[in-house]
This record gives C-alpha cells, structure tokens and sequence, in this order.
C-alpha cells in the first residue's frame, strides 16, 4: 500500500506529535491514512486486528494514540471475532487533513510491502510500478485523478464527514514526491482463497461512489450487471434465480414497494441471500436486518424471496457441499474473478471494481460478453455506468 509521509507537516501542526517517539509517528500516519471502508457500513471506515498486526502496532497502541489525539469515533458493537470496530473520522481528524489540502509540504510517499512471509517493510525508496499484474489482470500502477473537481467539491462543503475525510486522503496521496501532480499510485492484492481483486489502503476501489464519480470523471466505467445472480442462473436454471438473474429491476421495486424501503437497500438484501446471509433478525452480526431493520421478517416471508432462499440453498450444497455457507460467497466472487480475467484479456485496466472495472480508453462490450460467453458460458451483460439504469 502506499500513504504518504506527512511527519514533517504534523510535526507543526499537531500538538505533541513531535514528542512521539518514531514508531508512535509511523503508528498515527498509518491510522490516519490505511484504514479502509467498513464492510457493513458505508460511512464508517474499519482497521481489521490482523491489519493492524500488519502495519506494525497494535489495539492497544491504537486505543492510546487514538483517545489521545482525537482521530475516530469508535463504535465496538462489531468488535467481536472477526469483525472489525465501526470508526468514524472526527471535526479534529477532518480539520488536520483540511490543513494539510492548503500547506505548502509535499511529502514523499511511503510504500509498504510484504518481503516474505508476514514480513512487511515500509520504504521512501521511490518504488511505484507504473504496471501491475494481479491475479492476471493488468492494471495501471499510477492514474491520474481529477483533482480539480475533487479541491472545488471539498470547496463547496461536504455534509458526509466520512466523505469529506476520503477526499482528503485523495488530495493527499495524489500531491506527492516522485509523481506529477494529480498523479496517484494504486495497491491491490488477493489474499488467501479469494481471488477477488481488493485495494488497500487509499485506494480509487474503496472511494465512495459520489466522490469516485468526481476523481474518476473521463474515465470509462464498466459493469457485470446482476453478476453473481447471473453465474447462479447459470449453474441451476429454470426458477427463481432465474428470474430474478433475467428481471432484476421490477423484481427489486416490486419487493420495495411491498417494504415500503429503498430499492438499493433490497438490492443489498437480496445479494447476501446469495451470498450466505442467514435467516434471521435479530441485528447484531445478521446482515439482512442490518439493512432492512426490523422488515426482515416480512423480507423473508415474501414468496419470490423465499425461493430465491431455497434454490441459493440448493446451489450451495452442490457446489460446496456441507461446508459454512459463507463458502458460497467465496466462489461467487472467485467466478466474477474469473470473468474479469476473460473480459479484460491482456488489456491495461485503471481500477478493478467489484462486479466490474474502469478504463481510460474505450473497450468492445460485445466482444467481451462473447468472449466470456466463449470462455465460461455466463451470459454477463456488460454496460457503461452512465448508461446505467438501476439495472
């Protein structure tokens, strides 16, 4: 991952940062830059136990340098197992990254990188590949972002604070020694049976959408539409899965409707069904009620739903057999994997997406979709995001 080495500024801009000592320093720029979306909540951002682990410091010495110098909120309710506490960015954090957009520092930019096995070392050696190669997918190692739209939307105010905090830490690690400015240097892995492509650290991939729409304006934005329910049709045709793989929209504003709820929110619902959510309602650690609150319930007991629920089921025990049931989102996203691997073939990508990718230049839909048809025998249906339609 890359962030950029502001000690220099923080040294005259926050209190008692000069008095750490060097690790506490590294320990605080990391926390400020490497955390990342949470996954159940779109305006928190998390620091996984293990990535702490990793970035070389630990809870502890977060939960110290954390109430002492006023970085996050922390929310613990999803601190248990493996999941990670929800944190949001304070006024304080806000305002230090707010000063930094307007200083006159350009820091040299950090790259942190596994040298063997769970051995991790950070280095200001100037190491940014301008090509990557990740899972057999060729993606730029440097792109440039819209900058100026991003100074005139922090410019105009941001509400979101967890917003305003993401384009911040844009602005920061798009200014840095090495690159032109506007320039920005990208970190992708795959970790351990996923093989699903994910950024890390401050990454285009992890921007929220209303924000990636402003940094990534000229670039071509692709999407596998309805993806997973898509490779499940495939694999167990003829009923529900289907028809909601062939009808996502009107089946999503029917149940809308019936809820009375947002249709992104069923949209949401019905990709964890898929993808392993259990049946159940209460909210802590279900995801389902943590969309839909307390329509969980009334979600499950809508008919088309619960087939979508019994052929998932049925599907799940074919291919993984008497395995967790959350092994079912593993090969999903391992096939969408697979499928970006054939779509993109040997061509340059900007940034790998979820269910998709962004390009500078333009590419061939058809010849895509038949070269996946070819390949795997999905029948993906692949559009440009503008050309979108809540499809």
């Amino acid at each position: 991952m890359y962030y950029p080495n502001v000690t220099e500024y923080l040294n005259d801009h926050l209190a008692g940062f000069k008095n750490e000592n060097k690790s506490n320093k590294s320990a605080i720029i990391k926390m400020i830059f490497c955390t990342t979306r949470h996954f159940r909540d779109a305006d928190a951002v998390a620091l996984p136990v293990k990535f702490i682990r990793e970035l070389g410091f630990s809870s502890n010495n977060f939960n110290h340098l954390n109430k002492k110098y006023n970085l996050y909120e922390v929310d613990s309710s999803y601190s248990e197992g493996s999941f990670s506490r929800k944190l949001y960015p304070t006024d304080n954090l806000n305002a230090i990254l707010l000063g930094y957009a307007h200083n006159k520092y350009r820091s040299p930019c950090v790259v942190r990188k596994e040298v063997r096995k769970g051995v991790f070392r950070d280095s200001q050696r100037f190491e940014i590949s301008p090509r990557l190669l990740i899972n057999g997918v060729n993606i730029q190692g440097v792109i440039d972002i819209n900058r100026k739209g991003l100074l005139e939307a922090v410019g105009n105010g941001m509400e979101n604070k967890t917003h305003l905090f993401q384009a911040l830490r844009l602005l920061a690690l798009s200014d840095v020694e090495g690159l032109q400015l506007g320039e920005m240097p990208q970190a992708f892995r795959v970790s351990g049976s996923v093989e699903r492509i994910h950024g890390v650290g401050t990454t285009i991939q992890n921007t929220p959408r209303p924000l990636r729409k402003i940094v990534m304006s000229g670039y071509n934005d692709y999407d596998f539409v309805n993806c997973h329910y898509v490779i499940a049709a495939h694999h167990l045709s003829g009923g529900a899965l289907t028809e909601y793989a062939n009808n996502p929209k009107s089946i999503r504003e029917s149940i809308a409707r019936e809820l009375n709820t947002d249709i992104d929110k069923v949209k949401i619902a019905l990709l964890a069904l898929l993808n392993g959510a259990k049946e159940q309602y209460n909210e802590y650690f279900n995801a389902i009620p943590q969309i839909l609150g307390n329509k969980a319930r009334d979600f499950f007991n809508i008919p088309i739903v619960r087939a979508l629920k019994e052929e998932a089921d049925e599907l799940a025990y074919q291919k993984i057999g008497d395995r967790p049931r959350k092994q079912m989102a593993i090969y999903l996203m391992n096939e969408e994997a697979n499928i970006l691997r054939v779509a993109v073939e040997d061509k340059l990508i900007a940034v790998p997406m979820h269910d998709g990718f962004m390009t500078k230049e333009e590419v061939s839909i058809d010849d895509m979709q038949k070269d996946i048809k070819m390949a795997l025998g999905y029948n993906i249906t692949i559009i440009k995001k503008q050309e979108k339609d809540n499809k």
